[in-house]
């Protein structure tokens, strides 16, 4: 009897260390798949092949990296929007005046340590109201546009065109200009 309650014994520590690392290894996997996970990692191999608990398990876990790597994406894409939004002109595309002052500071830096000048220029367009009166927003706003690219176009590479508001367009010119001598 001792003999028989010994081999039973035996057995049954044998069985429950199977059992335990048919149970542990594949949940050791999946915490260490999150761990990776939350640290930027690749979370590597779950047991998303078992037709159990812990396989419906994995499944939800590898879904979840996957719905969470999908909204970090689209995350960052509506940041770079909103980046470009509050530095650029809706209308135009051209710079705003946020970001037309920064550059201008970083120009003048630039110039008092290295002793360039900066040429600034200040485009208002004269009677712009009686257009958008008298033709609507609409054509007032194809002007806008079509001023705006007419004057990227005359600019150089290093200038920098931008609306500030309204009819007001502000170009600064990348460069010491030399102005001939009348």
């Amino acid at each position: 009897i001792l003999q028989l309650v010994l081999g039973l014994c035996l057995g049954c520590l044998v069985l429950a260390a199977v059992l335990a690392r048919a149970f542990t290894q594949p949940i050791n996997a999946m915490s260490a798949a999150a761990a990776n996970f939350a640290k930027g990692q690749p979370a590597g191999d779950l047991p998303v092949e078992r037709q159990d608990e812990i396989g419906e398990l994995a499944r939800s876990l590898q879904q979840m990296q996957h719905q969470i790597n999908h909204n970090l994406s689209q995350l960052q894409s509506n940041q770079q929007a909103l980046e470009h939004m509050a530095l650029h002109d809706v209308l135009t595309g051209l710079p705003n005046r946020r970001l037309f002052v920064s550059q201008l500071e970083k120009a003048m830096i630039h110039a008092r340590r290295y002793g360039g000048e900066i040429s600034v220029l200040f485009i208002d367009l004269d009677d712009f109201k009686d257009i958008n009166d008298r033709y609507g927003h609409d054509t007032g706003d194809l002007v806008l546009k079509a001023v705006a690219q007419r004057l990227l176009a005359m600019m150089r590479e290093g200038d920098t065109v931008a609306r500030i508001g309204g009819d007001e367009f502000v170009v600064m010119l990348g460069a010491a200009t030399t102005h001939p001598q009348l």
